[in-house]
């Protein structure tokens, strides 16, 4: 590396009282990164601010030379800076070992993964549910094979009581490769707890490090960029360890129209950036749970499908499989969604006005399924319409709508 320019550092009394924290005098730019000067801290012993120059850059600061300015000037020269450059036909000719999947088509091994969806869904019990197929090695749901590994879970969000009553529930078994932390104080956005952490994962010999919930594990603004970043930075560290990491997290509040999948993360839009894959978990009704892969980096995303949430009365404990979505179906489903949602904001609007508003919410929806959707709603008696003019225009029912829900209600009650 070559450093370039002069840097003052201050000279300071030695603090031996605060070890592991850095005495910042003065943070120095060096060549677009930022040092702290001052005084250097390791694991083992407070150091002196030359050592540590004299270590990192290979030069000594000249202290006779500043003896009356009470600052050390340096010439910084030295630790050459290198970057490896591979051609098109090398990389070309590499053999990459293939994917590996944790969860096969839901999970990437040795990645980041967020399941998310509004609070109280039932976020932390399916992934409860997971880790414990995943430490059995067996299918998750019955349909989905996992690899069997050793699982670290760090809740903020539940108590070991409330855990210790979950776990019971969903297995019969004393003993799983499980570990749980319950400390509060724990945050991945500085490296105490990451080194920390790190210790504890080769000492069990973690494989996967579970998260509840991304929010609580750091302290600052979760729509800064800069300090989701900085958490992304210690999440890397942790998955050069070889384990996978997944964390729950929350969506955020609904507009006039409701968001995208993705576009529902609470927080910065570095969250989603760092995803390897992204599932959403929204409920249907009080027994259907639906699962969408919004995002994966390795592969496509799989169809969205449909969990049963079990009672957990007289037995009944398990979380089952029930099916994928029709994807046609699910489109009408959510063009169905988006024209009630804007048409409770709007008395009365056109055809064009409705797609229009729509499609710059969500380009996923074609403009014939939108006009389809509306005839549907029109013929169910959902919404009204009439013709004035060249243009047809379209109005909520809700009466109708409410008669709708009930009848809804009522088919899923005997279901």
């Amino acid at each position: 590396m070559r450093l370039t320019g002069s840097l003052p550092i201050h000279k300071r009394k030695i603090n031996r009282k605060k070890p592991f924290i850095s005495q910042c005098l003065k943070v120095s730019e060096i060549r677009g990164s930022f040092w702290q000067g001052g005084l250097a801290m390791n694991d083992d012993a407070p150091r002196p601010i030359e050592e540590l120059l004299k270590e990192e850059y290979g030069f000594e600061a000249d202290k006779e030379k500043s003896t009356k300015q009470g600052i050390y000037n340096t010439d910084l020269p030295t630790r050459k800076l290198e970057l490896n450059l591979v051609s098109y036909k090398e990389l070309r000719s590499k053999i990459f070992p293939p994917n590996k999947w944790l969860v096969q088509n839901l999970i990437p091994d040795n990645g980041i993964t967020c399941i998310s969806g509004e609070p109280k869904v039932g976020k932390s019990f399916i992934t409860l549910d997971l880790i414990i197929s995943i430490a059995k090695g067996e299918k998750f749901l019955g349909e989905f094979q996992t690899e069997k590994k050793r699982i670290l879970l760090i809740s903020k969000e539940d108590g070991e009581r409330l855990i210790q009553d979950r776990c019971k529930t969903l297995d019969s078994e004393e003993d799983r490769p499980i570990f749980f932390c319950t400390d509060q104080s724990v945050f991945l956005d500085n490296g105490t707890y990451t080194n920390l952490l790190i210790e504890k994962i080769r000492e069990q010999k973690i494989d996967v490090l579970v998260l509840d919930s991304f929010r609580r594990m750091f302290k600052g603004d979760e729509n800064s960029s800069q300090i989701i970043s900085e958490v992304q930075n210690h999440l890397q560290v942790l998955l050069k360890e070889g384990i996978s990491i997944i964390f729950i997290h929350h969506h955020g509040k609904e507009g006039i129209l409701k968001r995208k999948f993705a576009q529902k993360l609470r927080g910065s839009s570095d969250i989603l950036a760092m995803l390897d894959s992204l599932l959403i978990a929204e409920r249907k009704d009080a027994e259907t749970l639906k699962i969408t892969q919004e995002a994966l980096r390795i592969a496509k995303p799989i169809s969205p499908f449909i969990i049963r949430f079990p009672s957990f009365e007289n037995g009944d404990n398990e979380f089952e499989f029930k099916g994928y979505v029709e994807e046609e179906k699910e489109k009408r489903d959510e063009a169905k969604e988006a024209i009630l949602a804007y048409l409770e904001t709007t008395p009365e609007a056109n055809q064009k006005t409705i797609i229009d508003n729509i499609r710059s919410e969500d380009k996923s929806l074609a403009s014939t399924t939108i006009k389809e959707t509306l005839q549907e709603l029109v013929d169910t008696k959902q919404i009204t319409s009439k013709k004035e003019g060249r243009f047809r225009f379209y109005s909520s029912n809700q009466e109708s709508i409410e008669d709708a829900q009930v009848v809804e209600a009522q088919q899923i009650f005997e279901t």
